[in-house]
């Protein structure tokens, strides 16, 4: 059966003389609703499926950023760690317990990426993931304007009783001797940490002044930028 537009138009010019345009709508709308809630299961299906392909959708595309991230990282970070002949860098984000969450307070650290010289063994990531930052709460207050912190060795007591808990954590778990703390400062709060690390006590002379002006100067900016690059809020920081 055809149905003419001048029939429809037609026939809404009747629905609109007889029983108005604007009851009409309302009487199809509490229609449509009763059939809604007769067809809740049907209708509740729907939206659960709608609903979990938008999220794997927005998933996916935060993955592909941060393979993106990880990848622009990993020679800046290789670089990084060379120019101050460390032996091993280790790159933490701050995060909410599932996603890097930036200018929202933060719960947890994870080592994201790390970088080893030659010969130097890599650390398990598994024993840095979702460290409370309960435990790092005292050394973050000093480096998140731009300062750093160093670690001169196992028998640094200043550095012991000071930072007790990341003092405990590295040197329990990475073999590591000497540290060196850096904040990525992000916008409106760090969103991350690099720590330096060497594994022995007395074969290289470490210049706190030097690495601290190749980092602020040479790194961190560039560090940050391409972590901002990837937020999802990028659009905010331009």
């Amino acid at each position: 059966m055809k149905f003419s537009l001048k029939e429809f138009v037609e026939a809404m010019t009747d629905i609109d003389k007889n029983l108005g345009f604007s009851k009409f709508v309302k009487y199809i709308s509490i229609f449509c609703l009763i059939l809604a809630l007769f067809n809740y299961k049907a209708v509740l299906k729907d939206a659960i499926e709608i609903f979990s392909e938008i999220s794997d959708k927005i998933h996916s595309e935060k993955m592909e950023l941060r393979d993106q991230l990880l990848a622009e990282l990993r020679p800046l970070l290789t670089e990084f760690r060379s120019n101050t002949r460390a032996d091993r860098l280790l790159y933490f984000e701050y995060h909410n317990s599932k996603e890097n969450l930036i200018s929202i307070p933060f719960k947890y650290a994870e080592l994201v990426q790390q970088d080893n010289g030659f010969a130097i063994p890599s650390v398990d990531p598994e024993q840095y993931k979702s460290i409370n930052t309960g435990l790092i709460t005292n050394i973050y207050e000093d480096i998140k304007f731009g300062s750093l912190v160093y670690c001169s060795g196992p028998n640094d007591s200043v550095f012991m009783e000071k930072y007790s808990g990341i003092y405990e954590l590295i040197n329990s778990r990475d073999g590591s001797k000497r540290q060196v703390f850096i904040s990525i400062p992000g916008i409106n709060q760090p969103i991350g940490l690099i720590i330096l690390e060497w594994m022995n006590e007395s074969n290289i002379e470490i210049n706190i002044d030097e690495i601290t002006k190749t980092a602020t100067h040479n790194y961190i900016p560039r560090i940050n930028a391409a972590i901002l690059s990837k937020s999802p809020d990028k659009n905010k920081w331009l």
